[in-house]
């Protein structure tokens, strides 16, 4: 998957490895993301490897293995922690 990845204190787009969901996390086709002004003060003294971006938008791919929460297919907004 690409994802904005924090690299000398800037963003680059990359392929990072596709995440693998804990037994009560979905997996999320990723349509849109938000970036706000903290997250990209952030981005300028993180650590390179940082993943930005905890509003967020998409598609269930994978629903939660113990069956809490929306449904494959289902679209979604979130806030992330």
């Amino acid at each position: 998957m690409r994802a904005w990845v924090a690299r000398s204190g800037r963003l680059k787009l990359e392929e990072v490895p596709d995440p693998s969901p804990g037994s009560n996390e979905l997996l999320l086709r990723v349509h849109s993301i938000s970036l706000n002004r903290g997250e990209l003060r952030t981005v300028a003294r993180a650590a390179d490897g940082f993943v930005p971006g905890w509003d967020v938008a998409g598609i269930v791919v994978s629903p939660a293995p113990n069956g809490i929460g929306p449904k494959e297919g289902q679209r979604v907004a979130a806030l992330l922690p």
